[in-house]
């Protein structure tokens, strides 16, 4: 799943999207599951392409956000998935969910829960329905006073 060391692949948006695509669903399924370590020689192994480090915007925040998923950086999730929850910006249902997770974990991780509910109050209608486990594990951290009665 490397891209080519040079050629057209980061440049065609529709091989870049293909390759980015299998990359976020293999960094969701397998990240979680792997210490931070092992999880970063993965990433580096997938992401070896010198065509990335010329990336912008939007496509050069997802690579950093999924690369600080796999270190657990959790300054860095929470900022680089804040950036990327801009409502103008076209993304899936799943990588809503998923920005809001990576927002979200990386403040819990830091101890700041309030910031953790801002994010789960400002992007409610992406996540409420969702029947992703994490999300109201998530959910039930950053209000955990108001969920205790």
């Amino acid at each position: 799943m490397k891209l080519p060391r040079e050629g057209p692949a980061c440049s065609q948006t529709g091989r870049f999207n293909l390759w980015f695509n299998s990359l976020f669903q293999l960094t969701r399924s397998v990240a979680p599951l792997l210490p931070a370590p092992e999880a970063s020689r993965v990433w580096m192994a997938l992401t070896g392409a010198p065509c990335l480090g010329a990336l912008s915007g939007a496509r050069a925040d997802w690579i950093g956000l999924l690369r600080a998923v796999a270190r657990r950086d959790a300054r860095n999730m929470s900022s680089i998935a804040e950036r990327l929850l801009d409502p103008t910006l076209p993304h899936t249902a799943t990588q809503r969910q998923y920005l809001v997770m990576a927002a979200m974990t990386g403040y819990l991780a830091v101890g700041e829960r309030d910031r953790a509910a801002a994010v789960w109050k400002r992007n409610r209608k992406d996540v409420e329905k969702s029947p992703e486990l994490a999300l109201r594990l998530l959910y039930a951290h950053a209000f955990r006073s108001e969920t205790k009665r």
